[in-house]
C-alpha cells in the first residue's frame, strides 16, 4: 500500500528544473527534474542550531538518475533500515523468574523514494538518522547490525508520536530459571510488517521467550496491526517470507569491537 498526501508521505509532483523539498525528522531530501534526469541531494539537521544547512548547488553533490518517462512524480515511502538493529534501555532493568513485561522501542525510519508512483522503480534509500555499526553475537557466530539507545517506553500516548520514527511493541516472557538484566536486544527487523493508523508508524507485536544466557530466544511475530492501533493499515509486508515463529539470539551484553570500527556501549 501507498500513502498518499499523508505528512511528508506520499506522490510528489515536480516540475523541470523546479527543487522540491521534504523533511522528514532530522532529514531534509531536495528533488530536481532536469531533462531525463532526476536529482535528488540530502541533507541533517545540525544539532548545535537545530537548523538545516543550505541546498547544495553544486551538482556534484547531488545524485543523478537517469530513467525513462515523464518522471514528473516522487513517490515518498517510510520503511524499516535495511539491518536488524540493537537497542538499549536508558536504565536496564531486570525481569524476573516467570514475569513477563511489554515496552516499545522506537525504531528510526527509512525514507525510500521512487519515481512515477506505484508503477515506479526504487531509486534509493535514506536513514533519517545516522546510525552506528555494532556487532552482535561472538566472532564466530554474529551479525553486523545498526546500533541505537532509544530507549525504551512502557507506554505510548499521541504526545510521543513521531513521524520519523516506528514503534515496535515487544512483549518480553521470561521463561528462565533465573531472574535476567534486560541490557541489549536485537530486533530483526526484516521479519516484521509495517502499519500506520494515520498519525504514527508501528510494527507489528513482537514476542519473545527468553530461555536463559546459553540459550536462544523464541520469537513470535504476531502478523497484523498492534493493539494499540488496531485500525492501522498495512504498508509493507516482512521482507523476508518465514514462518511467524522463529528462534534467534536476541539479548546480549555484548562487547564492542573497537578496532572494527565498530561502536555501541
Amino acid at each position: 500500500m501507498v500513502l498518499t498526501n499523508d505528512g511528508p508521505w506520499g506522490e510528489k509532483a515536480f516540475l523541470e528544473n523546479e527543487v522540491e523539498q521534504v523533511t522528514v525528522g532530522d532529514l531534509r531530501l531536495y528533488f530536481r527534474k532536469a531533462g531525463g534526469e532526476v536529482l535528488v541531494a540530502s541533507c541533517y539537521r545540525n544539532p548545535a542550531d537545530n537548523a538545516f544547512p543550505p541546498r547544495p548547488e553544486d551538482d556534484a553533490k547531488w545524485s543523478r538518475w537517469v530513467r525513462r518517462g515523464e518522471n514528473s512524480l516522487v513517490t515518498i515511502q517510510p520503511a524499516f533500515p535495511d539491518r536488524s538493529l540493537v537497542v538499549k534501555p536508558d536504565m536496564p532493568f531486570r525481569l524476573v523468574k516467570g514475569a513477563q513485561t511489554k515496552i516499545y522501542v522506537s525504531v528510526p525510519v527509512w525514507v525510500v523514494v521512487s519515481v512515477d508512483g506505484a508503477r515506479g522503480e526504487r531509486l534509493l534509500a535514506v536513514p533519517t538518522e545516522v546510525l552506528s555499526n555494532t556487532w552482535f553475537g561472538t566472532l564466530k557466530e554474529g551479525e553486523l547490525c545498526y546500533w541505537h539507545s532509544s530507549g525504551f517506553r512502557r507506554e505510548v500516548t499521541p504526545g510521543s508520536y513521531r513521524e520519523d520514527r516506528i514503534i515496535c511493541p515487544l512483549r518480553i516472557y521470561n521463561q528462565s530459571a533465573a531472574d535476567f538484566p534486560v541490557e541489549k536486544i536485537c530486533l530483526r527487523l526484516e521479519n516484521y510488517s509495517l502499519y500506520h493508523d494515520g498519525h504514527q508508524l508501528w510494527s507489528d507485536e513482537i514476542r519473545i521467550s527468553y530461555k536463559g544466557p546459553e540459550s536462544i530466544s523464541q520469537v513470535k511475530v504476531v502478523g497484523k496491526a498492534p493493539d494499540e492501533a488496531p485500525e492501522a493499515r498495512l504498508l509493507a509486508s516482512p521482507l523476508k517470507e518465514m514462518k511467524k515463529s522463529f528462534t534467534a539470539k536476541t539479548f546480549s551484553s555484548i562487547r564492542e569491537f573497537s578496532g572494527l570500527g565498530i561502536t555501541g556501549q
